[in-house]
């Protein structure tokens, strides 16, 4: 393993995760800690206001990183349509929360998943059974796939329509309209 050493010169690199081990008074010492991420067009406080309970024991750091996820996302969404990946936009900002939202919930509902189903205990031939649904949690991600479908469709900078056609197939410019 290979160790470096940073100085005042020296500047961490954004995305990045870093592991310090060190001795002290013959004790041994290990911290990890994270670099800036960047891009992120929304915040843990956006989505901690959205979600206070069910994201309260996720750390910042781990938020962070799937605004970060889904940052990285709506760029390329935004590069694939054409658009100008320089400008920041409202619907870009709007697509990163809710996508981020989205996965942290599937992340929570997978990590849960399995308690989830039918369980059954024997006690001879006595059986209790009890039937565990996540209704609610199916419910709040379709939301938030109709959310993320809205804002995608928003980043969408393909042209549009700029004639109408006639029954005789003969074009007629729209000029006089104005994209909104």
């Amino acid at each position: 393993m290979k160790i470096q050493t940073y100085g005042s010169q020296t500047r961490l690199l954004n995305n990045q995760r870093y592991n310090v081990s060190f001795s002290l008074r013959g004790q041994q010492r290990d911290f990890t800690f994270t670099s800036r991420y960047s891009p992120l067009f929304s915040s843990v406080k956006i989505l901690r206001n959205d979600f206070a309970e069910l994201f309260e024991g996720i750390s910042d750091d781990r938020l962070n990183f799937f605004i970060w996820q889904s940052s990285q996302l709506a760029i390329e969404l935004m590069t694939e349509v054409g658009g100008d990946t320089d400008t920041l936009t409202f619907a870009m900002k709007q697509y990163a929360r809710y996508k981020a939202e989205h996965d942290i919930i599937r992340a929570i509902l997978m990590a849960y998943g399995s308690a989830a189903g039918m369980h059954e205990k024997f006690l001879g031939e006595f059986k209790i059974s009890k039937e565990i649904k996540t209704p609610e949690i199916e419910a709040l991600l379709a939301g938030l796939k109709d959310e993320i479908r809205r804002w995608e469709t928003s980043m969408d900078v393909s042209p549009r329509v700029g004639g109408a056609v006639r029954a005789g197939a003969t074009v007629f410019p729209l000029n006089a309209r104005v994209s909104f």
